[in-house]
């Protein structure tokens, strides 16, 4: 069976009829809009811990297809520093998602027939969360050298400072894709700035801080050599801006 909400329908026909519409490839700056759409803003406070002040840099990976979410940063612990990945109990989108559907209507269809047929009721998993405020979180850490620290922060600030200039993402280039990358970065007066990546080809820039914080993720839970996460770092500081 699939399930689609009205305004689901309305988005694919839309995006369908308008052509010319590409991956994005670079990063962006986050809209206003963006700031103040529900998924995000509850994003925010399920992985509050990334956003506190001991931390420098983080990334949030959202897929919004019912995967659970995760985060990654680097914190400052006394005189060195942390980097630290941060694992939720389920899917805020899964979890979420009645919530985000409200007020549309549904359609079922039989994936043999194609034909339309009453929609069963949402169940959710015996023990699931009913709303974010249910999600719990799990926190890895890992010391991490200083130096690797800088030039981590350097990219970071780097990246975001150029997605500024590029501006946000008119909402007619976003195409069809769930996947939602935020980067975020500390910056001494202005709070955190936050660059978004989505629906980008490999390789590209914003792949590659893709693969940078996936690394970072990884060393959190030492699954990451040092080595590994160099790699993948230089291989950030080396794109041409």
């Amino acid at each position: 069976m699939t399930r689609l909400a009205t305004l689901q329908l309305l988005m694919f026909a839309m995006i369908a009829l308008s052509p010319g519409v590409q991956a994005q490839n670079r990063l962006f700056t986050l809209s206003a809009d963006d700031e103040q759409k529900d998924y995000y803003v509850i994003l925010r406070r399920v992985f509050h811990r990334i956003y506190e002040d001991d931390f420098v840099l983080s990334a949030l990976s959202a897929v919004g297809t019912g995967h659970k979410e995760v985060a990654c940063g680097v914190l400052r612990n006394g005189d060195g520093y942390e980097a630290v990945s941060v694992f939720p109990s389920a899917s805020v989108w899964g979890t979420e998602l009645p919530f985000f559907l409200r007020g549309l209507q549904e359609e079922c269809f039989d994936d043999a027939t194609g034909k339309k047929i009453p929609c069963p009721p949402r169940t959710r998993t015996q023990g699931a969360p009913r709303s974010y405020r249910g999600i719990t979180t799990v926190i890895r850490r890992r010391p991490l050298p200083a130096d690797l620290a800088d030039r981590l922060k350097r990219v970071w600030r780097q990246k975001v400072q150029e997605a500024r200039r590029v501006g946000p993402l008119a909402d007619d280039e976003r195409g069809i894709s769930s996947l939602s990358e935020y980067y975020s970065v500390r910056s001494d007066g202005e709070g955190w700035m936050t660059a978004l990546a989505t629906c980008y080809d490999t390789p590209s820039d914003a792949s590659r801080m893709s693969d940078l914080a996936v690394a970072l993720q990884g060393y959190a839970v030492g699954a990451v050599s040092e080595r590994d996460l160099r790699r993948a770092l230089s291989a950030v500081e080396a794109q041409k801006t």
